[in-house]
């Protein structure tokens, strides 16, 4: 691959040029249409979902200490900043042949032939459905809130709603790529205002509350609560990484996708904090420790606004607007990954239907229905099963990302090596990769001491999602194994990206 030995916006048009004439990513009508701010809103909209409205008291309750969860989201906000500085060289150097992190295993380990199909399985049938699922699910369930006022939603209409929430998402995804961007930006906008409302709120009766006193007071002795409190806090910070998936729409990418990153992970950090801030200001933990399980279960955020009936309703209907923006940004990013592993040979007989975009929209529509119905029906049977699915599947979502942005670290150290003197655009320290692939590695072993052993509920069953987890990646080692060597000459054949 030839090498851009300039920051200038034309060239990087001709390093396009060069690289697909030599074999690189053909650009298929994706158009550059995203720039800083808009780059920077799609990591935000997927960032901020549901996790901060849920998981502050769920966290709490695991640490039992509102002080120590404060000091878990600030340690969150650092990890996610380390890996946004290893994903920020590793699309630079992988663009514009390849996004995402097929690309970046493959380019690690180029003499075996298409390894990186291995994430492209986990992540297309595991990773994004399983957040898309769980948002979409959280979605409904506040929206329905919002309009019944009360917790008797039906069964039957929760997963229904959860649905056509999809089918809209999907909708406007397909009708125009700029359409999407727009109100990706505006619900983004409308998620930074109002989580800074919430803090504005919180933080003015600091001078009136004791409930920043006592915060470090008591705390948990398990460490098993701890890995389980940093993983809810990790999901709630996790999409730091989804513009890396649309770098080939950015525009001047080798600079847009350093600011569009770091800009992301550090408004979330701040906008996180003085949210928590808010929270522990206007509730207090030990009266929030003494109400009933059931009332706990609900989102954090719907405490905050006490008694007040209009107000639980318009926090239930921006919790659910929050969720249905994630998975708004999910769905984008979806759709890029299906369409490059399709154009690299993943799932060879039936590729050609994903490898492509919409002449006359320009949008890759066939990704976007795949992935709509495979999410419908999971959504569906888990409904029948009778299960909560947001936990389960957030849980096994956030251990699988996690095992591969650990890997995808570990190439970057590899390609750092290998390529020593040679490459010139961003580097990330390695000791910063160093410092999160520790961090990593503490967490995917650390957390099968989490959860509680008597849970009877088979979503919340502690190792249930990381067997789950585990078994998806190796059955995404058997289809690469198979796909690389039953036909292993449809492969060698196979143009598209390659």
């Amino acid at each position: 691959m030839s090498e851009r030995r300039s920051n200038e916006e034309g060239d990087d048009f001709d390093f396009e040029r060069k690289s697909i004439e030599e074999g690189g990513l053909p650009k298929k009508n994706n158009e550059p249409i995203l720039g800083i701010l808009t780059g920077a809103g799609y990591n935000i909209n997927q960032i901020i979902g549901a996790g901060i409205f849920q998981n502050p008291g769920e966290i709490w309750m695991l640490v039992q200490s509102p002080g120590i969860a404060l000091i878990l989201w600030i340690i969150g906000g650092f990890v996610s900043l380390l890996g946004s500085l290893v994903y920020i060289e590793l699309g630079i150097r992988t663009f514009p042949s390849g996004i995402g992190e097929q690309k970046y295993i493959e380019d690690a380990f180029p003499h075996t032939n298409n390894l990186g199909h291995i994430f492209s399985f986990v992540a297309i049938f595991a990773i994004f459905p399983g957040s898309i699922i769980a948002d979409s699910y959280t979605s409904a369930k506040y929206f329905l809130y919002a309009i019944q006022g009360d917790d008797q939603i039906s069964k039957i209409i929760l997963p229904i709603t959860a649905i056509i929430i999809l089918g809209i998402i999907m909708g406007y995804h397909i009708i125009s790529n700029k359409l999407s961007v727009n109100i990706n930006q505006t619900l983004a906008f409308i998620k930074l205002l109002s989580l800074l409302i919430i803090s504005i709120v919180g933080l003015v009766k600091l001078s009136n509350t004791n409930n920043w006193n006592n915060i470090f007071n008591t705390h948990s002795t398990k460490l098993g609560d701890y890995t389980e409190a940093i993983m809810k806090v990790l999901f709630a910070y996790g999409g730091w990484n989804n513009i890396n998936y649309s770098i080939g729409e950015l525009k001047s990418p080798r600079t847009k996708l350093i600011h569009s990153s770091i800009l992301s992970v550090i408004v979330s950090f701040i906008v996180y904090f003085l949210t928590n801030a808010a929270f522990i200001t206007e509730i207090d933990y030990n009266n929030y420790a003494n109400i009933t399980t059931e009332n706990r279960v609900k989102a954090i955020a719907i405490n905050f606004v006490g008694d007040n009936e209009l107000g639980k309703r318009f926090m239930s209907m921006l919790i659910a607007l929050s969720s249905f923006g994630s998975v708004g940004a999910m769905f984008f990013a979806y759709a890029r990954i299906t369409e490059y592993a399709a154009g690299t040979g993943f799932m060879p007989k039936i590729s050609n239907l994903f490898d492509y975009r919409n002449k006359k929209l320009g949008t890759p529509a066939n990704a976007y229905l795949a992935q709509f119905f495979y999410c419908a029906i999971l959504t569906g049977c888990f409904s029948i099963y009778g299960e909560n699915p947001f936990g389960f599947f957030s849980d096994s979502s956030q251990y699988l990302s996690t095992l591969f942005q650990g890997v995808s670290g570990i190439c970057l150290i590899i390609l750092k090596k290998r390529s020593h003197g040679v490459y010139d655009g961003f580097q990330t320290p390695i000791f910063i990769t160093i410092i999160y692939l520790i961090f990593v590695a503490f967490m995917t072993i650390a957390s099968f001491g989490a959860g509680d052993n008597e849970s009877n509920d088979v979503a919340q069953r502690p190792y249930m999602h990381y067997i789950i987890s585990w078994i998806v990646t190796f059955l995404g080692t058997i289809f690469w194994y198979s796909s690389n060597f039953i036909n292993f000459g449809y492969l060698n054949n196979c143009t598209g990206y390659r």
